[in-house]
């Protein structure tokens, strides 16, 4: 029974040992999002890398101006229908495997 213990514990440590250093590789290949202008549709997808593929997406703080949403494929989308404005969102990755890194983005929309 111990060593069966032991096999499974080692296992374990080796599942989480690559899980960690895929985490380490995730990140955000977008840096930043372009002006967004009031009356035109978007279909702007957040680039990301490493990690395990299977990425999902989320807004973890702040809000998307009116007209505009994240899907949880990382896809920003829609068309601007409110004043000109200037905010940030935090937008969370998460892979396949539970790893997540989040990055802020600054969001501003403008009247053309």
């Amino acid at each position: 029974m111990r060593k069966i213990m032991s096999i499974v514990a080692v296992a374990l440590f080796a599942i989480a040992s690559i899980a960690d250093a895929s985490c380490q590789t995730l990140g955000f290949d977008t840096e930043s999002l372009p002006t967004f202008w009031q009356g035109d549709s978007y279909n702007l997808q957040i680039q990301v890398s490493g990690g395990t593929p299977g990425y999902t997406f989320a807004i973890t703080s702040g809000s998307l101006p009116s007209g505009l949403h994240l899907t949880s494929g990382g896809v920003i989308e829609g068309e601007p229908d409110g004043d000109p404005s200037d905010t940030t969102i935090f937008v969370r990755v998460t892979d396949s495997l539970g790893c997540q890194k989040t990055s802020a983005f600054a969001v501003r929309v403008e009247i053309p």
